[in-house]
Order: structure tokens, then C-alpha cells, then sequence
């Protein structure tokens, strides 16, 4: 992959802001070797009235624009049916998919490890790496 200004990224999320999004939002942002923008919104007042049907069309158009899915173990474990669902998503429009494992964690969920092209730990540099290797 050739240099990129900015990587549109998609993290994984139940519609919600947890720690390892936050985490990982502050890691980016504090690393200066890559430019990005976030595609995924996990929060907004709007969510709390739609129907299920409503919040996947929701994430699906926000996986749409990335060019690279970051999918938190820590957040599967939280939520498998939404991350399961915004893993088929990213397949089914040929978005890359890079695993996180959780901290402290020697290997990654089964389903995650299924769809991610790469998997890495909590290293800013071996995300950083995954991100321009892997994203479309």
C-alpha cells in the first residue's frame, strides 16, 4: 500500500464508547507516523430510538467509507452479536480487517481471528503497520 494522506477508520463498537475504543482512539491520536478519521460514531441520542433494523443500516454505512476495520476482542466479548454483525458487513464490501487482541491476552476470539487479514496486540506500532498494510 502506497502512502495515504488519511485512513478512514471503522472500530468496532456496540453502540456504545467503551475503554479499549477510548484507548485505542488515544493511541491514534497520539501517534504521529499516521493520519486518520474515524468513520464509526458508537454514540449519539438518535440511537436510542431506532429499531434494530434501523441501527444496522446505521453501521452499515458507517463501515462503508473505511478503508480498514480495527475490531476490538475486548468489544466482541462485550457484544457478539454486533460485532459479529459489523464483521459480515466488512467482509461482504471487502473492507480489511485487522484484530486487536485484548490486553494481556495471547490470542484472539475465533470469530474475529476468521475475518481479520491481520491480528495484533495493544503495540501502536504493529497497529500502525497493520493499518497501512492492510487497508484498501
Amino acid at each position: 500500500m502506497g502512502l495515504r494522506a488519511e485512513y478512514k477508520l471503522f472500530i468496532s463498537h456496540y453502540f456504545k464508547e467503551n475503554d479499549e475504543y477510548k484507548r485505542l482512539i488515544e493511541l491514534l491520536d497520539d501517534n504521529i507516523s499516521i493520519q486518520y478519521s474515524c468513520s464509526s460514531i458508537p454514540v449519539s441520542y438518535k440511537y436510542r430510538s431506532l429499531s434494530k433494523m434501523q441501527l444496522e443500516d446505521q453501521l452499515r454505512m458507517q463501515i462503508k467509507p473505511a478503508h480498514c476495520f480495527l475490531a476490538l476482542d475486548g468489544v466482541y466479548l462485550a457484544s457478539p452479536e454486533w460485532v459479529e454483525y459489523e464483521l459480515k458487513v466488512a467482509g461482504k464490501l471487502g473492507i480489511p480487517i485487522i484484530g486487536i487482541k485484548q490486553m494481556k491476552i495471547k490470542e484472539v476470539s475465533s470469530i474475529i481471528s476468521g475475518y481479520a487479514k491481520a491480528v495484533v496486540g495493544w503495540n501502536i506500532d504493529s497497529i500502525v503497520t497493520a493499518i497501512k498494510d492492510c487497508s484498501i
